[in-house]
């Protein structure tokens, strides 16, 4: 079946809802693997390879050892996502190369029992032996169960959920806002309780691998990533992990990247300073294969262009709640020539009326499509923060560069799109500063009294380390920043966000200790942001 262009709409009627099942029910479930080959009820035994004349070796082990996930919830339809891993962090996943028949179920029962749609796909050694099941023919606004066999192998069961075709007046959505994990800064107790918490979604604004590896709560040994299979082994060790494994398994996800998809820093084809890849030709090919080696490992219906180039940009309704715009802020934007490190004083270059970080195509994109939403809520997701972070107030002052800071030209043009077109009120997710934040948006960020469109919630890291130099300047920083409330740099965690037509509350929960396994998480502080209203702490 074709997949949806991220800038198409839906254009097939609404269908009636069937009855509903309780979302809890997933994890009664189970997520373990061993649910057992009689439990792969309504379809048969894969044939053997005496019967078929089938060569392909087959697996000593179960190779579902990365779990299964799904994403891109469409009303009618949704990605589901395996990949084959006999041993993950080998190159080629330890699997023999060959192409291996993966069949999947899709059900309206935890139990399997009321199976709806049934197929195969091929997972292919040229792409990881990832599997991605992008098909029509669901309900809207309702979970569905899935799993994969191949050969006498099963996969954990997973649950996702389509989205509305239109939300009623008291629609609910709660979904969960991630960014930053590296895999040796601590463990992700902060996914253990999201797989807990009921969510309809997962949002991740960025930073889901980091290119290095290094020692600290636990080791990621690999090299640098700059081949393709460097890239599949880092996204292979970081879901090995059960938790990520368990938060994927019980919600769809939707993405956006930021830089350590494929190296600190990088805008463009431009590496950053000091790059293990200087030469043009050498970091375009490591890009390529970053980006090949991301959407092997996403459950996204778009797949790498022809040419390395990726658009990840695109919409998701929910209904006519909120329509959510998943941006990139990586690959388009020009680069920062104003300091060779983040943090500095902004120069000509960040003035100029050319300059971009989204691009202009995507600029036109966004624009037309707010043009065109009624949605109530309009929800931005941007892997670098839009509000002013003022390090050092003055003329000309100090800033992250790398931030939307680093880009105000481009930063006013978006926010004139907003101000121009947002059908409803703006609210911004964003990540990378591995700061816990809450703020206003504004039609000009350098006038407090300006327009107010909305509100930034920025999500801490889920275990990447924020160094205590920054977390002593946090208070600085707020002092400066007009439209920053508050800032907490200290924990990691994650937001859940709970949007209804009147209100849009963000809950932040932080891990008491993630450089522990299994720690405690808790609500640490409330925000909520009324329809027509300010932002409100709780």
């Amino acid at each position: 079946m074709e997949s949806i262009r991220p800038d198409q709409e839906p254009n097939r009627p609404p269908e009636s809802d069937g009855p509903m099942i309780e979302r809890r029910d997933v994890l009664a479930a189970g997520l373990a693997l061993g649910i057992g080959a009689q439990g792969w009820r309504g379809m048969n035994a894969a044939p053997t390879a005496a019967r078929t004349g089938n060569r392909r070796p087959p697996l000593p082990t179960n190779p579902f050892t990365l779990g299964v996930a799904s994403g891109d919830p469409m009303p009618f339809g949704v990605v589901l996502w395996t990949r084959l891993a006999l041993d993950p962090t080998a190159d080629g996943g330890g699997m023999p190369d060959v192409d291996y028949r993966v069949r999947f179920e899709v059900a309206e029962d935890p139990n399997m029992e009321r199976i709806v749609r049934r197929g195969a796909r091929r997972a292919q050694p040229k792409n990881g032996h990832a599997v991605h099941v992008d098909f029509w023919g669901l309900r809207p606004n309702r979970p569905y169960w899935y799993r994969f066999r191949v050969g006498s192998h099963l996969s954990p069961i997973g649950r996702t959920r389509t989205t509305p075709w239109w939300a009623g007046p008291n629609a609910t959505l709660t979904f969960g806002h991630a960014s930053c994990q590296r895999y040796s800064g601590g463990f992700y107790a902060a996914y253990a309780d999201m797989a807990e918490s009921d969510l309809d979604l997962v949002v991740h604004v960025g930073d889901y691998i980091y290119e290095t590896g290094g020692s600290g709560a636990r080791s990621d040994p690999l090299p640098e990533s700059i081949t393709l299979d460097q890239y599949r082994n880092r996204y292979a060790l970081y879901k090995t992990d059960p938790d990520l494994q368990a938060a994927h398994a019980t919600a769809p996800w939707v993405f956006t990247w930021d830089d350590h998809e494929v190296e600190n820093n990088y805008t463009g084809l431009v590496p950053e300073v000091g790059s293990s890849t200087p030469d043009p030709v050498a970091f375009a090919a490591r890009r390529r294969a970053a980006y090949q080696a991301y959407w092997e490992n996403m459950p996204i219906r778009r797949r790498p262009d022809a040419d390395g180039s990726f658009q990840i940009y695109r919409k998701l309704n929910w209904g006519n709640l909120t329509d959510l715009y998943l941006t990139d802020t990586r690959q388009y934007r020009d680069d920062q020539i104003c300091g060779s490190g983040d943090i500095g004083p902004p120069c000509d270059f960040s003035f100029d009326p050319d300059t971009t970080v989204f691009g202009a195509r995507q600029e036109r994109w966004l624009g037309a499509s707010l043009e065109r939403s009624r949605a109530t809520w309009t929800t931005v997701a941007s892997s670098i923060m839009v509000a002013p972070w003022i390090i050092g107030p003055g003329d000309p002052g100090f800033f992250n560069l790398d931030q939307w800071d680093g880009y105000p030209v481009a930063r006013q043009r978006l926010l004139d799109d907003l101000a121009a077109h947002a059908a409803g009120q703006t609210v911004v997710l964003s990540g990378d500063l591995h700061v816990a934040q809450a703020g206003s948006v504004r039609a000009d960020p350098r006038d407090p009294e300006s327009t107010y469109l909305g509100a930034e919630f920025t999500a801490t890291s889920i275990s990447t380390n924020r160094s205590d130099a920054l977390n002593a300047l946090l208070p600085v920083i707020v002092a400066n920043s007009p439209d920053l409330d508050w800032a907490d740099g200290t924990d990691r965690g994650w937001v859940k966000h709970t949007v209804q037509r009147d209100a849009w509350q963000a809950d932040f929960r932080h891990v008491e200790d993630h450089q522990q396994l299994n720690s405690p998480v808790r609500t640490v502080r409330s925000w909520t942001l009324p329809r027509g209203g300010e932002l409100e702490g709780n």
